[in-house]
């Protein structure tokens, strides 16, 4: 059975209209190389393979609905900055087994990479609640956290990425 710690589902709730914010404090020396999670092949997938790219982190769960109800949204801001050397990465978190995650994507046609984080990646990234994205340019320093979904994520996103791009 799938162990939901209860202050990640109700900080999801209260955080799904919530929007950027500025680098919090002890989090500025993050960066990609940070992420350190298991494919979907059980591989170890490390973020120092993303250097040069800008990347979209998104930390998300499969029982969640604004995670979910934002797929659509990563899977066209994939597509429409990918060959610029942009990629969104998701990090699936409390959503069980690689099967249970792969289904998932199979189910809403990621077509992005998905990886398994952990309770380290979770406590490294300060991650209080899903969905959470975290923006890297392409030196891999973090340049935007984001916390929860708002009506205008895509376009506010967008944004933020094409300055990033523009560097």
């Amino acid at each position: 059975m799938l162990k939901i710690p209860v202050w990640i589902t109700s900080t999801t709730l209260l955080l799904s209209t919530a929007g950027a914010l500025t680098i919090p404090r002890g989090q500025e020396d993050l960066s990609v190389d940070n992420v350190e999670a298991t494919d979907l092949k059980g591989k170890a997938f490390r973020g120092t393979a993303l250097r040069g790219k800008v990347v979209l982190a998104d930390f998300w769960a499969s029982w969640c609905t604004p995670c979910v109800k934002a797929f659509p949204v990563l899977k066209q801001v994939n597509a429409d900055y990918k060959d610029q050397g942009f990629q969104v990465l998701g990090i699936a978190v409390y959503s069980g087994t690689i099967e249970d995650v792969e289904k998932v994507v199979d189910k809403h046609g990621l077509d992005y990479t998905v990886v398994i984080g952990d309770e380290d990646l979770i406590e490294t990234f300060g991650v209080i609640g899903v969905p959470t994205y975290f923006l890297f340019g392409r030196d891999g320093h973090l340049a935007r956290k984001y916390v929860g979904q708002s009506k205008d994520f895509h376009e506010r996103v967008q944004a933020h990425i094409r300055e990033l791009l523009e560097k």
